[in-house]
């Protein structure tokens, strides 16, 4: 339950009822219920008044979205989350192997041959998996973990 402030410049001073809920200079008297303070973020700019973070459901698709962004940008980091519950790597099958691969190769295969198309690139270094993500996670994370231990 956050206090919230007013995001509005000319209601950065506001004091008096919106709603049911009283303010003071822009911040709410009270404590307000999670789910009154995104209704109030779904109509207006709102923020927590103690942490500073936007309040409302656009404002959490926007951090929704930022995550994913940055879990697309950064693989080998959601690999290794992801990698022990759906994706089994077998040891290395060849002892001498290349990785021709990167992911911009490996979304697009996935787009035309779907999950079969990325089975057959995983099943070369041994990966098993039941999903695309969960593939494309864990090639990568290998060949990003072949690169540091060659110095590539």
């Amino acid at each position: 339950m956050p206090r919230i402030r007013l995001g509005k410049k000319n209601l950065a001073s506001f004091t008096g009822q919106r709603g049911k809920h009283q303010f003071k200079d822009g911040v709410s008297v009270e404590f307000i219920a999670d789910a009154d303070a995104n209704y109030m973020g779904a109509i207006e700019i709102v923020f927590d008044a103690d942490t500073g973070e936007q309040l409302g459901p656009g404002a959490q698709l926007r951090r929704a979205r930022l995550l994913n962004r940055d879990k697309a940008n950064n693989p080998s980091s959601v690999a290794q989350k992801k990698v022990a519950p759906e994706v089994e790597i077998a040891p290395k099958v060849a002892t001498e192997v290349t990785y021709d691969f990167d992911i911009d190769s490996l979304n697009l295969l996935a787009e035309k041959e779907g999950i079969n198309g990325v089975r057959g690139i995983a099943s070369t270094y041994g990966v098993k998996g039941t999903s695309i993500l969960g593939l494309i996670d864990a090639l990568i994370a290998i060949k990003q973990t072949a690169s540091v231990e060659t110095g590539d």
